[in-house]
């Protein structure tokens, strides 16, 4: 069983360290240049939500998103956990433009029997019951352009597979 693997982009990192590190420059040279202590505190608070920030951003930055897709189904893996759907659970998969705001292209599948129960996980397929079908994924955030990823869906989905790109 052969599967294509696709990886989304690292989310980068270096920016947030860089506002860190000045954020600290600036409290120092605060506290040595006598500094308002109202002002001082601030910059500590604003410090520490930046690190916190910036420690919850590490696994995004050194293990991105993975989208798998095999003979047997679809898998999303993100946050070192991984949802699989199995394409005998499903009825239809195809590629639609994202509804309403939402910017780029989503890959969507209905169930055979909806509603499907999925743990919510941030970054993973989720049931959304305004179209009775499951969003896999967002398109847009893998290295790889979408026709990339529909070529491999479409081969692993077989028959499953619809080549419209609007919502059911």
């Amino acid at each position: 069983m052969q599967s294509d693997v696709f990886y989304a982009e690292k989310k980068p990192i270096w920016q947030s360290t860089l506002g860190a590190l000045g954020l600290a420059v600036l409290m120092v040279a605060g506290t040595f240049l006598g500094l308002d202590p109202v002002i001082s505190f601030t910059l500590i608070i604003f410090f520490f939500v930046l690190l916190v920030g910036g420690v919850l951003l590490l696994p995004y930055a050194y293990h991105p998103m993975e989208f798998r897709v095999d003979d047997g189904g679809m898998e999303v893996r993100a946050r070192g956990q991984a949802t699989r759907i199995l394409w005998t659970q499903l009825e239809e998969v195809r590629i639609v433009q994202a509804p309403g705001r939402a910017k780029g292209d989503w890959l969507m599948a209905w169930p055979k029997q909806a509603p499907m129960q999925l743990p919510y996980r941030m970054y993973h397929p989720e049931w959304r019951s305004e179209h009775a079908a499951v969003k896999v994924c967002e398109l847009g955030a893998f290295k790889e352009d979408a026709e990339t990823i529909k070529a491999a869906v479409r081969g692993s989905a077989g028959p499953l597979w619809n080549d419209s790109t609007s919502m059911r």
